[in-house]
């Protein structure tokens, strides 16, 4: 059985740096700390590469859509 990554939310608690993704499948619409020593935040296509670069390949990253603004 594959693990399955799910991801949402905000950054704050979601710290992957030292965790063993390899074979990880699923989809991720927020940013993630990869930092080991200190936080190190990314998201978009840096984290849609260091995902592959740690072997969860079938790991996809996409852009939730901007929220539409308020007039105030």
């Amino acid at each position: 059985m594959k693990n399955v990554l799910k991801q949402s939310g905000r950054a704050g608690g979601r710290a992957l740096g030292n965790a063993n993704v390899t074979g990880m499948r699923g989809v991720v619409d927020e940013s993630v700390d990869v930092g080991l020593d200190e936080p190190h935040i990314i998201d978009g296509e840096e984290l849609q590469q260091w995902f592959r670069d740690q072997g969860a390949t079938e790991v996809t990253v996409v852009k939730r859509p901007a929220l539409p603004q308020r007039n105030a």
